[in-house]
């Protein structure tokens, strides 16, 4: 698993990335004209929409992982193992 302090600043770099490039991709989203003077809105474009689609994965994981019982994780984790065991 992530550790938690990895996942919180990759969240916190997700949530920058779509404030940053927020009013680039609501111009190109409305058809007005590009915001950047040298090009690059295609590319801001991409970031906030790439940062903001895995922000809604984590938290759609996130919420897979709350919705799952113990015994299940326990379960899966000693299958796990004894796949990675007789792999080696």
């Amino acid at each position: 698993m992530v550790d938690n302090y990895i996942l919180t600043q990759i969240k916190k770099w997700l949530r920058h990335e779509v404030k940053y490039n927020q009013e680039i991709a609501d111009a190109k989203d409305n058809n007005q004209t590009e915001v950047c003077s040298d090009g690059t809105d295609d590319i801001s474009y991409g970031r906030h929409e790439c940062a903001l689609g895995l922000l809604n994965q984590i938290k759609k994981w996130e919420k897979e992982t709350a919705d799952t019982p113990q015994k299940e994780w326990i379960r899966g984790h000693k299958k796990w193992r004894k796949q990675r065991e007789q792999t080696k």
